[in-house]
């Protein structure tokens, strides 16, 4: 088991089976672990599935989840407190803190940490890739992607960094059935203001393509943000990325109905060789509900569809049908 450290404002989604579909909890206080997680639901949740809106869990109502391999178990622990970095109150992408990794049995008792930190500030996503594991996550002040390959007694195999002249944030890490890796995220690097910001990468880090993508609705991108969160591989060799857009300044624009201060949850689908396939963006109005949404994370789903975990100011889901 693995765990990197991380600030109470970083968000966490953790595999949650129910039912078909591969859910995710959503957490604002957590410690992210490799092989499990150990999280604290700080606040009111609520779930949008098959369309409804289904109570969930209140503050207290689970003191945290660990999630050991095969599932989610609900774990009776104290809140977690972030060893390292601070919270930053007014920066909704990343936190500025130190890299560090702790390696844990599998009684989530420690066996060894070190600092990574002259790799990555701050590790955001970790999939095992058979004996070793992949961390995405951002270099110092978030300028670039980050990328370290790590072998399950902390020995870092490779390390590579991606990104353009200016900030670059990687929030999404997904790996292809033949080890191909799927990074994504947002940047400023010769963008109008935040667009997606996706590439493949061989099982080396070597990068195959890379793509920027955004303003979908076509409004004027000096005003636009476009942030990217999750990312899932897909069977075609390719990728589906799940983002957010709108604005967030005093500019207020209306096309066809839709204004640019109601945001919209904004999919991506890309091909094996980088090419986008399609994109949609969903409203809430078109299901009956109110708001701004911002799609957080995303997974496929066995029917061939994808299900994609919605920020609404509350919580939810949004199931696609198969594409």
């Amino acid at each position: 088991m693995i765990r990197i450290n991380c600030t109470l404002h970083q968000f966490l989604w953790q595999n949650m089976r129910i039912g078909i579909f591969n859910i995710k909890i959503f957490t604002k206080r957590c410690y992210e672990v490799g092989l499990g997680v150990i999280a604290h639901i700080s606040a009111q949740a609520h779930v949008r599935h098959a369309g409804r809106l289904v109570q969930g869990a209140r503050r207290g109502a689970w003191r945290g989840v660990a999630h050991l391999g095969g599932g989610a178990v609900p774990h009776p622990i104290r809140e977690a407190v972030p060893a390292v970095g601070k919270s930053i109150d007014d920066n909704t992408f990343f936190t500025y803190a130190q890299g560090h990794i702790t390696f844990l049995d599998n009684n989530g008792d420690l066996l060894s940490s070190q600092s990574i930190n002259s790799y990555m500030s701050q590790g955001y996503r970790i999939k095992q890739a058979g004996l070793d594991y992949i961390i995405a996550g951002q270099t110092e002040d978030a300028l670039e992607y980050s990328l370290i390959k790590i072998t399950a007694t902390g020995t870092i195999l490779w390390n590579k960094t991606y990104g353009g002249n200016s900030e670059d944030h990687c929030f999404g890490l997904d790996l292809g059935h033949d080890g191909s890796i799927f990074l994504t995220g947002h940047t400023l690097s010769g963008t109008a203001n935040w667009d997606t910001y996706t590439m493949k990468l061989d099982s080396n880090g070597v990068k195959l393509w890379e793509q920027v993508a955004g303003n979908p609705r076509g409004f004027n991108p000096q005003w636009i943000h476009d942030e990217t969160w999750g990312i899932k591989a897909t069977c075609d060799g390719g990728c589906i990325i799940s983002a957010g857009t709108g604005d967030e300044y005093p500019y207020t624009a209306q096309i066809g109905g839709v204004s640019s201060d109601q945001w919209e949850a904004y999919i991506v689908k890309y091909d094996a060789n980088g090419n986008m396939e399609w994109q949609a963006t969903y409203n809430s109005n078109d299901f009956g509900q109110v708001g701004s949404w911002a799609a957080e994370d995303i997974d496929l789903t066995s029917d061939g569809g994808a299900i994609i975990a919605v920020d609404n100011g509350q919580f939810g889901f949004l199931k696609l049908a198969p594409f």
